[in-house]
C-alpha cells in the first residue's frame, strides 16, 4: 500500500539532515502570553488591582520547542502564526533560541493566538487561550512538511491542535523510527477524544488534572501510591507502554517496561508555575533523543521544571542545559551521598517501585 504522505527517501524513508545533533520535532501552538500579576487570583465577577503586566512568547508547542533547543538538541517546530506583529515577534523568539522554523507557516486569514494569564502571589495561575492561527495547522500541512521529520529521534505533540493533525504527525514519527511523545495537555474532556492517537504514542506525559480526566474524572494521583495506581490504569486502558505522571514539587512517577519508578521532587522558591510542564517535557524529549533512558530523561526534566518555576512567565524562565547540570550537581552536593545511599538501600529490596533522588 503506498504511503499516504507520498514518496520518501533516506534511511527511515526521509532525507537525512546532515546535522550532527539528534533532532526533535515539536508540533503545537505558538501564541503571545499577556501575564498579569496580583496579590491573589480574582474570584468570579471581581476586579483586582494588578502589580505588573508582561508580554511574553508562549504556547505549549513554542515553549517545548525552545526547551528542546536549550537542552542542546536540534529542535524543529511545526505550527502556524498570523501575519501580524505578534506572529513576527514569536518567529523571532524561536530563531533567537536556535529553533528551526523552516516549517512554521503564516496564516493569511487568522491572527496569531494569544492568552491572558493571571498569576497570584503564591505562584498559582489561571489562563484563557485564544488559539487563533495555531489551531488551523492541518494534517495536510503536516504531510507537506514531511521533510521536517528527517532523521528525527523524537516527535512531541500536545493537545492544542486538532486531533487529526496530531495523529498525522505521530504517524510520520512512527514511520521514521522516532519515539513519539504525547503531552496530554490541556486536559482533554475525555479519553475517548484521543482514541485514534493512543495507538501511535510511545510515551504519554500527564499531570494530575490530565490523569484524572483520562481515568474518567476520578482520582488524579495526588499521593505517590495513588499516582502509581492511576498511571498503571491509564497505560492499561489505552495500550500505552510508557508514561510519566508529573506531581509538581512531589516529583514524578514513571512507568517503563512494566516497572514503576519514582522521581523525588525539588523544593524551590516559586515565582509562578507557568511553563514548568513545558520545561519538563522539552528537556525529557531532548535527552531521550540523545539516547538517555526514560528514567534518566525524566530526572532531567524534573529538574528543568523546578528551575522554570523560579522565574516569571514561561519563555524567559526555560533553563539551559548548563543550568540544569548546575542545579542537579548542587542538589547532590547538598544531600551529600544521597544518591549512593539510595542505591545501596533500594537495590536489595524485592519491590517494584524504586525511589530515585534527583
Amino acid at each position: 500500500m503506498p504511503s499516504p504522505h507520498g514518496a520518501f527517501s533516506g534511511r527511515w524513508g526521509l532525507p537525512e539532515t546532515g546535522s550532527g545533533l539528534p533532532t526533535v520535532v515539536v508540533i503545537g501552538s505558538a501564541h503571545m502570553d499577556l501575564i498579569a500579576t496580583a496579590d491573589r487570583l480574582p474570584v468570579r465577577g471581581e476586579t483586582l488591582p494588578g502589580r505588573h503586566l508582561g508580554i511574553h512568547p508562549g504556547g505549549k508547542g513554542l515553549n517545548q520547542a525552545v526547551q528542546v533547543a536549550l537542552a542542546g538538541t536540534r529542535s524543529v517546530f511545526l505550527g502556524r502564526l498570523g501575519r501580524d506583529d505578534f506572529g513576527r515577534r514569536l518567529r523571532s523568539s524561536l530563531v533567537e533560541k536556535g529553533v528551526v522554523t523552516d516549517w512554521l507557516r503564516d496564516d493569511e486569514r487568522l491572527a496569531t493566538g494569544a492568552s491572558t494569564v493571571f498569576v497570584g502571589e503564591d505562584g498559582d495561575y489561571c489562563s484563557v487561550v485564544v488559539p487563533g492561527a495555531g489551531l488551523s495547522l492541518s494534517k495536510e500541512d503536516i504531510a507537506e512538511a514531511r521533510d521536517a521529520f528527517a532523521g528525527a529521534r523524537a516527535v512531541v505533540a500536545q493537545l492544542e491542535l486538532p486531533v487529526e493533525t496530531i495523529e498525522s504527525a505521530l504517524e510520520i514519527g512512527r514511520r521514521v523510527g522516532a519515539t513519539t511523545i504525547l503531552n496530554a495537555a490541556p486536559a482533554p474532556e475525555s479519553a475517548a477524544a484521543l482514541a485514534s492517537i493512543f495507538p501511535l504514542v510511545d510515551i504519554l506525559v500527564v499531570n494530575q488534572v490530565e490523569a484524572a480526566m483520562l481515568v474518567g474524572g476520578g482520582k488524579g494521583g495526588g499521593a505517590k501510591a495513588e499516582a502509581r495506581e492511576v498511571l498503571r490504569q491509564i497505560c492499561s486502558d489505552h495500550g500505552i507502554g510508557s508514561a510519566v505522571l508529573t506531581l509538581g514539587s512531589d516529583g514524578a512517577v514513571v512507568l517503563a517496561e512494566g516497572r514503576l519508578e519514582e522521581i523525588i521532587g525539588h523544593r524551590v522558591a516559586v515565582v509562578d508555575a507557568i511553563g514548568a510542564g513545558d520545561a519538563f517535557v522539552g528537556t525529557m524529549a531532548a535527552h531521550l533523543a540523545g539516547g538517555a533512558a526514560l528514567i534518566t530523561a525524566t530526572r532531567r526534566g524534573n529538574a528543568a521544571g523546578a528551575l522554570a518555576v523560579t522565574g516569571s512567565g514561561a519563555y524567559d524562565s526555560l533553563p539551559s542545559a548548563a543550568a540544569v547540570d548546575q542545579f542537579l550537581k548542587a542538589g547532590i552536593r547538598a544531600a551529600g551521598t544521597r544518591l549512593a545511599q539510595a542505591s545501596a538501600v533500594v537495590a536489595p529490596r524485592p519491590v517494584s517501585t524504586t525511589r530515585f533522588a534527583s
